[in-house]
């Protein structure tokens, strides 16, 4: 009976089904959120390597020679990397189905590389290595000026 209630109107069109769960989102707005979630999942990985591995380097003793220093600006590197597509996964996301995935990729900060500071990776700060320099050197000095007298 409903198909020859239907043939009364040739120029009625079924859309497609666009919400196949049923969850008042359009599936293509579901597959963005889901791309999204994942971009997002890979930023905070991200985030957590670089503040791990940050955390590694810089135990015992807060030094950071040249080696460690180019693997934190690398694990940084890629979790700007990784966070900018996130950004860019949400931003297509339409903003009433973004809730609160903007809020979740602002709360991941990355980390603030250190700078070198033991350089001839011998376990002391250079500038502690600075300063025993010149107190040997005083030293010497000193010892010149006295058998010079």
């Amino acid at each position: 009976e409903l198909l020859s209630v239907l043939r009364q109107y040739p120029d009625l069109i079924v859309p497609p089904v666009n919400d196949n769960n049923a969850n008042d989102i359009l599936d293509s707005e579901d597959l963005l959120i889901l791309f999204a979630g994942d971009a997002l999942k890979a930023a905070h990985a991200a985030d957590k390597a670089a503040k791990e591995m940050l955390a590694e380097a810089l135990k015992p003793n807060a030094l950071i020679d040249e080696t460690e220093h180019q693997a934190l600006l690398a694990a940084q590197a890629n979790f700007e990397q990784k966070k900018a597509l996130a950004n860019e996964k949400i931003n297509a996301i339409q903003e009433a189905y973004r809730k609160d995935l903007p809020k979740q990729l602002a709360a991941l900060t990355g980390i603030t590389v250190p700078e070198v500071n033991d350089e001839d990776k011998n376990g002391i700060r250079d500038d502690v290595d600075q300063a025993i320099h010149k107190a040997k050197e005083a030293v010497e000095a000193a010892k010149a000026a006295y058998n010079n007298a």
